[in-house]
């Protein structure tokens, strides 16, 4: 009587055991030799990360794009994820693919995914951005002929020191590159009666020039790195 009952102690604490390895277990994943680890879940998908750096002297990953914007790492890193529902393992292009996860919601997980609008001198929505209501936007000043708006839901930080790894690249010429702390540029409107355009689409058509931002720079928080 005392063996079996020992004996199913045993079960008893292999078990809890087993119960237990599961649990940790479901944190961490191995698929193709590589081991993925837990970091969140979005919409019914847990969602699963191998911490591999790649070089930033690779191309960008673009992952997605749509009509005003582009998503996209800044090197190749979307093999970098694994989505988890049912048993079942899917890539993240098959999750976007499938259209089961929004961008947007994804990126409050992988905070690493971009998003620059595009500037695209052949779409006339972009010269024109279709969301612009006045009321939720400040006026900033004047730029040349135009006024100068900034998102109201805009929270650009004052930064001391410029990291290139994350700045965003919002306009060039031959004197240097202009950029932003971060991807801050679709915050911000040039605007003359109806004619309403994205900042650097308003550089790049020459409606503006970097001359014009000089006297709001400190509003607007660029760094210009001569070329």
């Amino acid at each position: 009587m005392k063996k079996i009952i020992i004996f199913l102690s045993l079960v008893s604490i292999t078990l809890v055991v087993l119960f237990i390895h599961g649990v940790v277990s479901t944190d961490t994943l191995t698929q193709d030799g590589k081991t993925f680890h837990r970091i969140g879940k979005v919409n019914g998908y847990t969602v699963y990360e191998h911490n591999e750096l790649c070089s930033l002297d690779d191309e960008r990953d673009i992952i997605q794009e749509d009509e005003f914007f582009i998503y996209y790492f800044s090197c190749p890193l979307s093999s970098n994820y694994l989505f988890k529902t049912n048993g079942d393992l899917i890539t993240l292009e098959e999750v976007l693919k499938d259209q089961n996860v929004l961008i947007d919601d994804l990126r409050e997980v992988i905070t690493s995914i971009r998003k620059q609008p595009r500037y695209d001198l052949t779409n006339e929505n972009l010269k024109q951005p279709v969301h612009f209501k006045i009321e939720n936007y400040d006026l900033i000043g004047d730029v040349g002929d135009y006024l100068l708006y900034i998102d109201k839901n805009a929270n650009i930080p004052y930064m001391s020191e410029i990291d290139l790894e994350q700045a965003e690249l919002f306009y060039k010429d031959e004197t240097g590159s202009y950029y932003f702390y971060d991807e801050y540029s679709h915050y911000y409107l040039v605007v003359k009666d109806d004619d309403v355009t994205y900042l650097p689409n308003a550089l790049i058509l020459g409606k503006i020039t970097p001359e014009d931002l000089e006297a709001h720079r400190e509003q607007l928080r660029y760094w210009v790195i001569e070329d």
